[in-house]
């Protein structure tokens, strides 16, 4: 009686394993690079004034390009300048999701009070710890 040679273990379900492993990676970096989600918070130290900045200051402002900066822009035109972060809503394409993700990066500059002169884009005052 001779013994034959072991058989190669079906390589199917180690093929099935890594295509599985593979989809879901690429699917978790589609998501998160789609969504703009970072686990890292950076601090914000710096508001845009929404009432002086030119559109590629606007477009700094996160979910912001070209067409929706230059909206912003002709809206100010033609209302007069912001009073609050609600006043965006008048703005074709921004509703309140873009209002809530660009809040902290907008200011108003109310007039007198002299953050108008300090341009479009205003360094914020440094918090202390607590």
């Amino acid at each position: 009686m001779t013994s034959s040679p072991p058989q190669p273990a079906d390589p199917l379900p180690h093929r099935l394993f890594v295509a599985l492993a593979a989809a879901l990676l690429l699917t978790a970096c589609l998501y998160f690079a789609r969504n703009g989600r970072s686990t890292v918070d950076a601090p914000i130290n710096y508001t845009i004034n929404l009432n002086t900045a030119d559109a590629p200051t606007l477009q700094l402002l996160p979910g912001v390009g070209p067409a929706l900066a230059q909206r912003i822009i002709a809206d100010r035109a033609e209302h007069g300048p912001y009073r609050s972060i609600a006043d965006l809503a008048r703005v074709s394409g921004i509703g309140p999701k873009l209002t809530e993700r660009i809040r902290p990066y907008v200011s108003f500059g109310e007039q007198g009070s002299g953050a108008e002169d300090q341009g479009a884009i205003v360094p914020r005052s440094p918090t202390p710890d607590p």
